[in-house]
């Protein structure tokens, strides 16, 4: 290896840590928010039900995405499922639409974080509420430009500081307790909200490719990247929802507002923190992705335009849509659903015909298969139906 082709992998080349922070980052932006509000209404027993069979079905086929991006060297899925899927003159076409479909999710995602990390930065520095959504969108979006290692090494610093801040407001909270509920008379609607957005807060997929290409390709270290990501993104959320519904005066829609009010100032003012962080990590991935995405559909345009054309329009969107910060989620996540169950799995189930996978081993069989697209499915019924 020359030393000019040194220096590019270094620029490229991401720790296990980071890795895993960059799937923990994805998923613990919205929705570990929304969840203590949704666990209030089905209650905890019920909801510990639910999230273990959420967690698993994710697990797995976040292992699938793993195995096909692999396969892939580190493309974005879009790319991966249409080389695997799509054949013959239908192609192109088919490519393209795929291509709108996944951008126009990422956008309304990404259009999520910047409407509440902008609501937060204005409310804290008295802003009109456009300004914070300009602050945030030029802080998160700027991290993309300076690539893949330095997405890797943001993530890591972020994660690291969440981590620490959940760990002193959940120690506050041990003084400020009080009883919880264990049942609630959450309906159906109530309970299938509550599986889709508990899907939602452990999906991580366009993470997943950023990994794959950080770690170039070693199935052991993405395996194990992927897991630590996940037992971090737990982890997280069994404080905040335990934390928010055993402290909160009132359980607010961003759980993190109404847990650290209920502490004091001091914790609000961290709270903050929190949040922008949770939004910014999320908003990284996504926007990185989406920009990726646009350079390999589009190799000529330029990385700095893919960028302008992947990131801009999220902040256009947060500065004209209406919607709550909840609806923007619940949106995303069941149009993110319908995309994963649909072509994920047969792509993967293609592929393994070809050569054996190196991550799958047993997961790779049709009864797993069917369920995970089941999950999947009923992932887009509760968050969509939610809405």
């Amino acid at each position: 290896m020359t030393g000019t082709e040194k220096k590019t992998n270094s620029k490229k080349t991401m720790t296990v840590w980071e890795a895993a922070c960059t799937v923990t980052g994805f998923g613990v932006g919205g929705g570990i928010m929304a969840m203590p509000m949704l666990t209030e209404k089905v209650g905890l027993i019920a909801a510990a039900v639910i999230m273990a069979a959420a967690i698993a079905a994710s697990y797995v086929m976040h292992i699938f995405i793993a195995d096909i991006a692999i396969r892939g060297r580190g493309k974005q899925i879009s790319t991966v499922v249409s080389d695997t899927l799509f054949v013959g003159k239908i192609k192109k076409p088919l490519t393209l639409v795929l291509f709108f479909i996944v951008g126009v999710v990422l956008l309304t995602s990404m259009a999520a974080y910047v409407t509440g990390g902008g609501e937060i930065i204005a409310s804290y520095l008295n802003l009109p509420p456009f300004l914070g959504n300009l602050i945030f969108y030029a802080a998160a979006a700027a991290i993309v430009l300076f690539g893949l290692k330095s997405l890797g090494i943001s993530e890591g610093i972020a994660v690291t500081v969440i981590l620490a801040v959940v760990a002193v407001l959940t120690a506050a909270s041990l003084f400020h307790l009080k009883p919880l509920s264990l049942h609630a008379a959450g309906g159906f609607k109530e309970l299938t909200g509550y599986f889709g957005m508990a899907m939602f807060c452990f999906t991580a997929f366009f993470a997943v490719p950023q990994a794959v290409e950080g770690l170039e390709c070693d199935a052991k270290k993405v395996k194990k990247a992927v897991t630590i990501g996940f037992v971090n993104i737990f982890a997280l959320m069994a404080a905040v929802i335990l934390s928010s519904l055993a402290v909160s005066d009132e359980v607010t829609e961003i759980a993190m507002l109404g847990w650290a009010k209920s502490l004091g100032g001091w914790a609000e003012a961290t709270g903050a923190v929190f949040i922008v962080l949770a939004f910014a990590t999320t908003y990284w991935s996504i926007s990185f992705a989406l920009t990726n995405m646009i350079k390999e559909q589009f190799p000529r345009v330029p990385f700095r335009a893919g960028w302008l054309i992947a990131t801009l329009p999220s902040l256009l969107i947060s500065l004209g849509n209406s919607a709550g910060f909840i609806e923007l989620m619940e949106i995303a996540a069941g149009a993110s659903a319908i995309i994963l169950a649909f072509l994920i799995v047969p792509t993967a189930q293609k592929a393994s015909k070809d050569s054996p996978s190196q991550i799958l081993g047993k997961l790779n069989s049709a009864p797993v298969r069917v369920i995970i697209i089941a999950a999947y499915l009923l992932m887009a019924f509760g968050n969509l139906y939610a809405v």
